[in-house]
């Protein structure tokens, strides 16, 4: 690479860029308050209870509460990267692009609270399955996690994806036994036996999850907007993964078994937002983490032939999604 280029590529995996990104999405997120991309939605009515963060919230506490789930989320990333060395690099760029991809959609901090609760709920929860590889004794955390997700999924049905994802994670943690199978169970059937028991959930308030109408709720051009966002995070996310899988064999067992994982969340996310569109905005803050994963990764391993390029370009076309979203 030529002297700028290398100049350029250790700006972007230094601890500057980050903060400088950070700091940009987050003012870009506070200067969208109040406009019609940020204009808040109706929530989901759950399959039994409907969530606190989806109704009765004022636009500035829904706004905050955004705010925060992102910076939490922000923290979570850093805590599993450092705690796992899941990319094998002190590198924080992928913390600076989740900014970059929240704050390009407005929709997500304003009107979105559930999901960015789910968003944390499964980084927090992945962060959980990874400590069980080789250790089928951690009975109790993995009951914490299926229960906290299982009470979860009460109001919101797409807890039950990633509940079964988790359960499927086993094989790979290399931790698969009865007694991690029976604490998941547990932990998945407990939140609504006690609901029911005290009676907090009555029969008759259980019913099939009813689809979210985002596409009859929004305007067209923030639903045009939103489809071409979805389509640009989602195509990111598997070339991403392909490029990286190749790179992901070469590790040892550990470190293929928390990236393959990982990988997996990602197709899998992005498959479930295509498949259920209506109700996109739910997974799209999730995807946007483990897409902001899959890009440090990618970084790390191709920073030295010229891997700022892609970066850079996925800079350029999220902050004109954000202006796009801001302008129509």
């Amino acid at each position: 690479m030529r002297p700028v280029e290398v100049k350029i590529t250790r700006f972007i995996a230094g601890r500057y860029c980050t903060v400088l990104l950070i700091v940009l999405g987050f003012l870009a997120c506070m200067a969208s308050y109040g406009s019609r991309a940020a204009a808040p939605m109706s929530g989901n009515p759950g399959i039994a209870v409907t969530s606190p963060l989806s109704d009765g919230l004022t636009p500035l506490v829904q706004f905050l509460i955004g705010l925060g789930l992102t910076a939490a989320a922000v923290w979570l990333m850093e805590f599993i990267n450092r705690s796992f060395n899941l990319l094998r690099t002190t590198q924080t760029l992928f913390l600076g692009m989740y900014v970059v991809l929240q704050s390009a959609t407005p929709l997500l901090i304003g009107a979105s609270a559930d999901a960015l609760l789910m968003n944390v709920v499964v980084l927090a929860s992945l962060a959980v399955i990874y400590t069980t590889y080789l250790q089928p004794s951690l009975t109790r955390r993995v009951f914490l996690i299926f229960c906290i997700m299982a009470a979860l999924m009460l109001t919101n049905y797409v807890y039950l994806l990633y509940i079964l994802l988790f359960l499927l994670s086993f094989g790979q943690m290399r931790c698969m036994g009865p007694r991690m199978v029976i604490a998941a169970l547990l932990g998945i059937i407990t939140p609504a036996w006690i609901g029911l028991g005290l009676g907090f959930i009555a029969p008759a308030d259980i019913h099939l999850p009813t689809l979210p109408g985002v596409i009859g709720e929004l305007p067209r051009t923030r639903l045009v907007m939103l489809i071409i966002t979805v389509g640009v995070t989602v195509i990111t996310s598997f070339l991403l993964c392909a490029v990286n899988m190749v790179k992901i064999y070469a590790y040892n067992a550990k470190d293929r078994a928390l990236n393959g994982l990982l990988m997996m969340l990602t197709l899998a996310t992005a498959l479930f937002i295509l498949i259920d569109f209506r109700n996109s905005p739910t997974y799209l803050p999730l995807l946007n983490s483990l897409a902001a994963f899959q890009t440090g990764l990618f970084f790390r391993v191709n920073a030295s032939r010229r891997g700022y390029v892609p970066v850079v370009c996925l800079f350029v076309i999220f902050a004109a999604i954000y202006f796009c979203n801001l302008w129509l």
